[in-house]
């Protein structure tokens, strides 16, 4: 996965992206031939692959996602390259490019940046870190120790301390003299794509829901701060599942957008969506 997303993040366009990753997946397993290859994608001439290769040809959008589904692409990295492909055709067509294009691609090159540098287990699930994490961006990234002991208060003084030793021992934060920094790769670190052990994970999600329930006395009320919703919805199950995949791209471009290194309020967004019950299926 990570040299997936490493290659997906050097090139220049998709069609760039795709030669790298069938060049990559040709020196990791002899299985990739230009005969296999070809006759995965249901091409009659395995010299078609090599003109793809050395740039001569390009693969026709048809192909991209059994190309990509051949190579185990998947995910963020999937829709990252499928939007490269897109936008590049675009190009090549004379046509012009929505701007959401180009910010839904900015979104998604930075979480597939945070999945690079994912955090272990102990900082997916140990809270305190995960607010540190996102606590810099009210210090332009520059806080120092006296800063967040006294943004958690001086009762977490230890608790910090060990935040920051984990977060510098697993390479995302560097000490400047009494600053510490978060490493650019560092910053859109996110709960997202491949998973810690699942029991910790639920732990995390049902620590976020504990403290959602002590924030709504304070925040509920006051709507031009805060938003707390809950609705039962009458769905098309083949509706529901394509919006629920667009909802996952507009919170992460939200996510993304909001975020500054001059910030003045940390904000936290917790939110569930899942099926309650379904028609013809008893006590679902």
């Amino acid at each position: 996965m990570r040299e997936t997303i490493e290659l997906l993040l050097s090139a220049g366009s998709g069609t760039e992206a795709l030669r790298r990753l069938l060049t990559w997946h040709r020196q990791q397993n002899s299985k990739y031939s230009y005969a296999w290859i070809a006759k995965q994608l249901g091409l009659s001439s395995k010299g078609h692959i090599a003109d793809i290769l050395s740039g001569r040809r390009v693969l026709v959008p048809r192909l991209w996602e059994p190309c990509l589904a051949m190579m185990g692409v998947k995910g963020f990295p999937l829709k990252y390259c499928r939007l490269l492909l897109e936008i590049e055709q675009s190009i090549d067509a004379g046509e012009d490019v929505d701007p959401a294009r180009y910010e839904h691609l900015e979104a998604l090159r930075k979480s597939l940046q945070g999945e690079i540098h994912r955090a272990s287990d102990r900082l997916v699930t140990h809270q305190l870190i995960l607010q540190i994490h996102s606590v810099f961006g009210l210090y332009k990234n520059r806080p120092t120790r006296r800063e967040l002991i006294q943004f958690f208060g001086r009762q977490h003084a230890i608790e910090v301390d060990h935040a920051l030793q984990i977060l510098i021992s697993e390479g995302m934060v560097i000490r400047l003299n009494d600053h510490y920094q978060l490493k650019d790769e560092a910053r859109h670190v996110m709960v997202l794509g491949p998973q810690p052990e699942l029991s910790k994970v639920l732990d995390f999600l049902k620590q976020g829901l504990d403290q959602s329930k002590l924030a709504m006395d304070t925040w509920a009320t006051q709507r031009d701060l805060a938003c707390f919703r809950s609705a039962h919805v009458s769905v098309r199950k083949e509706a529901y599942i394509k919006q629920l995949d667009s909802l996952r791209d507009e919170m992460l471009r939200m996510q993304n957008e909001m975020a500054t290194e001059d910030g003045d309020m940390l904000i936290r967004i917790d939110y569930q969506i899942y099926p309650v019950g379904e028609k013809g299926v008893p006590g679902s």
